[in-house]
């Protein structure tokens, strides 16, 4: 009886934690997603030279950027938050630059760093090991 008390315990710990697992792996992927959107458009504008429409987009991003990196600080090492942080601020300034070069690249780190994110935090074995 005594062995099937720790064995249920055990369980419940290892249920508790995948559970935990999946839930923090949507919560990335979802918000990851919205934001990746947003570049997207951001970048679309910024190929046609439509600099107005490209900084309204980032201006979105920017406001949603402190609730989203509220949730992600609890999931995340804080290194990767500031990368995108301030790749965030750098794409900011290249696009009242107008620089569509260096705004092209810069998006495309921002979703370099936006993409391996929901894949490094997923609960796998090359995870775990």
């Amino acid at each position: 009886m005594h062995n099937l008390k720790i064995l249920g315990s055990i369980v419940l710990v290892l249920a508790l934690i995948i559970g935990a697992s999946f839930f923090a792996s949507r919560i990335l992927a979802t918000s990851t997603l919205v934001i990746e959107e947003k570049i997207l458009k951001t970048e679309a504008n910024i190929y046609e030279k439509n600099w107005e429409p490209a900084k309204n987009n980032l201006l979105e991003i920017i406001e949603k950027w402190p609730e989203t990196e509220k949730k992600w600080s609890i999931l995340l090492d804080h290194s990767d938050i500031d990368a995108i942080s301030t790749s965030i601020s750098r794409l900011s300034v290249y696009i009242d630059a107008k620089d569509s070069t260096l705004a092209l690249a810069e998006i495309a780190s921002l979703k370099q760093l936006l993409k391996t994110i929901p894949d490094r935090e997923a609960l796998s074995l090359t995870n775990i090991f």
